[in-house]
């Protein structure tokens, strides 16, 4: 435990006038100082309010400047901020809060009947940020507080269940600063983006904070335009990035995508992560003339975790690199021994970066850590010195006493011609115990039989990965980072066993 020594203040002093915070919509900037002012006067309404250390306070907004200016407060203050994900449903919200206990919700106009009704559910206290921002609160007298202590809660996306809140210290924060350095040097200079919901660890750790905590500036957009987008990447000085796959291909859809290689030399880093990175994806924009660099970790593991160099993604595309140097990683095997090189195994994970655990969730504590090590339930294998990302655990099915994961079906079935998107599952089967089920969405013009799929899938795979059953759909289910929500899938075809 390391108290912290008001880390803003000291940005603040150090670059001054410097641009920290960009809006993209508004134009509106914010500099160090003026950051640190916003922070100060957030501290003097928490206070104000009466919030103690620990307490917490639920957010519900889309992406905003201020929201650092809270994030920030409430590291000095010590009440427990949680961005809510304002996409879910009533009920799965009512859940979180329920779980968080929080004693005040913070939220733009936007929401404010969702946010009544959510107080009034809940007897929760609420405020618009409105009333927050346009004041000047009375300054407040502030101890240091630990580094060790939850800072913020990040509920884990749910692609297959109810999510959980995952505990995000100010000691995660920098060894997550760290790892980022480890790739890409970091400095003054940068311009990243905060375009992914802030209420996801990519918002905010992908590469908003590293960049503020080196001097750089942050451009922040409330939602995710791609038109918009695309011009900024041509005409600002941004020159880190990390875009889920789904925002990569509608970059690519783009009317202006063509122009876009022109400025590809601006780019320090231009990264992938979130979801998988298909092949195709990554050869559409190689023919441009950008490399993706590839990149894998999650909510619990601060998140980087592996992230490709430059040549490592030249030489394995699709691949995720090797991992950070500031966390340990094995992979291991049902008997929770390191499986031989080439082998599958699960990623287990120990460091700084890695979260104390889930907010009040003793149960998913237990089952996830074993002893220091926290199973990550991602199953990948080591080749070619790089590793791969194989699958979920949770999405692996047995097909007559024969693993099968999903994503090697998935990434067959996506190099057929007029397949959009693809989602593998198994299904209960009376003679194989589980077989197969491929539902497809198809490119627009395009009208697929499941036969030639199948057939497709047979010169490519052994007979026990071939789906048995094809169904074709209108669009799948996705969280707001482009994961297929394989809970609302898997309830399609077992609805007795998921429901979401």
């Amino acid at each position: 435990m390391n108290p912290i020594n008001d880390p803003v203040g000291q940005l603040a002093t150090r670059f001054e006038r410097r641009i920290a915070l960009i809006d993209a919509d508004s134009a509106e900037q914010w500099s160090y100082q003026d950051l640190h002012r916003q922070v100060q006067n957030w501290c003097g309404f928490l206070k104000a309010k009466g919030l103690q250390s620990g307490q917490v306070v639920v957010w519900i907004t889309r992406n905003r400047i201020d929201f650092f200016a809270a994030l920030f407060a409430a590291q000095k203050t010590g009440v427990v901020l949680l961005p809510l994900n304002w996409r879910e449903s009533l009920s799965v919200q009512v859940s979180i809060l329920k779980l968080a206990s929080p004693s005040l919700i913070i939220y733009e106009h936007l929401f404010q009947d969702a946010s009544i009704h959510l107080q009034r559910l809940t007897g929760t206290q609420s405020v618009d940020v409105a009333d927050v921002v346009t004041q000047n609160w009375p300054a407040a007298s502030l101890p240091k507080q630990p580094s060790d202590v939850p800072w913020y809660l990040i509920f884990t996306s749910g692609t297959t269940g109810v999510p959980k809140a995952v505990i995000n210290t100010w000691d995660m924060h920098e060894a997550n600063v760290r790892n980022v350095a480890s790739r890409v040097a970091l400095s003054e200079q940068d311009q990243t983006l905060s375009i992914l919901p802030q209420y996801h660890t990519a918002g905010i750790n992908l590469f908003a904070l590293p960049v503020l905590m080196n001097g750089g500036s942050v451009r922040v957009y409330a939602e995710a335009d791609p038109d918009k987008l695309l011009d900024d990447l041509k005409n600002t000085p941004i020159n880190l990035i990390l875009l889920v796959p789904t925002l990569l291909q509608k970059l690519a859809d783009t009317a202006g995508f063509t122009e876009l290689p022109q400025h590809r030399s601006a780019f320090k880093l231009f990264a992938s992560g979130g979801a998988p990175l298909s092949h195709s994806l990554w050869q559409q924009w190689q023919a441009t003339g950008f490399v993706i660099q590839n990149g894998c970790g999650l909510t619990e593991s601060g998140p980087t975790l592996f992230l490709q160099t430059y040549e490592e993604a030249e030489n394995q595309p699709c691949a995720i690199g090797n991992p950070v140097p500031n966390t340990d990683v094995r992979l291991v095997g049902p008997d929770h021994q390191d499986v031989e090189p080439g082998e599958p195994g699960e990623i287990w994970i120990r460091g700084d970066a890695v979260t104390l655990g889930y907010w009040r969730n003793s149960k998913a504590n237990s089952m996830a850590f074993v002893g220091e090590w926290f199973r990550t339930g991602d199953i990948a294998r080591r080749e070619h010195d790089q590793f791969t990302l194989v699958d979920r655990m949770s999405d692996m099915y047995i097909c007559g006493g024969e693993n099968v994961f999903p994503n090697e079906v998935e990434d067959v079935l996506l190099h057929f011609r007029g397949v959009e998107e693809v989602v593998v599952l198994g299904e209960p089967h009376p003679l194989w115990g589980e077989t197969g089920v491929a539902f497809v969405v198809q490119t627009p013009g395009y009208f697929l039989k499941a036969d030639d799929l199948q057939t497709f899938c047979r010169t490519r795979l052994a007979r026990y990965k071939v789906p048995t059953r094809i169904e074709f759909v209108d669009e799948l289910p996705k969280t707001a980072t482009g994961k297929i929500r394989r809970g609302i899938v898997l309830n399609w075809v077992r609805p007795e066993q998921y429901s979401q």
